[in-house]
């Protein structure tokens, strides 16, 4: 009986895998938008992060919080100046894509340096979107340039 159970859980093991994908870089696509992308200081920026599995197979990751992604304002000198300034939950987290599933995360980001009432100077920013695996480099979109524009 002991060792039907154990073949049984060693056949489950190996059905799954074949069904489905760890986190490969190449088959797990970010993209980041923004909506405008000329602001003044202070005013919102639309930002949205699309993550999308490109592979012919199920994608399971887990995460370090209830958040699957989230976002990062960088100055010239990469400075981290904005944020998502939303509250995430401090749980390991299972995500599960299917095959071609995207989903997209909406975040509203006023242009002020990341946790004061200072509106960001005029210049241009980078925006980055980021997905964090557990135990694996973040994977980041391309930046997308955001410029404040002067008074």
């Amino acid at each position: 009986m002991e060792r039907s159970i154990v073949a049984a859980a060693v056949l489950t093991a190996l059905f799954a895998a074949c069904e489905s994908a760890t986190f490969p870089d190449s088959t797990l696509e970010v993209e980041v938008s923004a909506a405008p992308v000329t602001v003044a200081a202070g005013d919102s920026v639309v930002v949205e992060i699309t993550t999308t599995n490109r592979s012919g197979a199920t994608l399971r990751f887990k995460t370090p919080s209830g958040c699957l992604t989230a976002f990062e304002i960088r100055d010239a000198s990469e400075n981290l100046v904005g944020g998502p300034g939303v509250a995430c939950t401090t749980m390991i987290t299972e995500q599960v894509f299917a095959p071609g599933e995207s989903r997209t995360d909406t975040y509203t980001w006023r242009a002020f340096r990341s946790g004061t009432a200072d509106p960001l100077e005029p210049g241009t920013y980078e925006l980055v979107g980021v997905v964090t695996p557990l135990n694996r480099p973040p994977k980041l979109t391309r930046p997308l340039a955001l410029t404040v524009a002067g008074n």
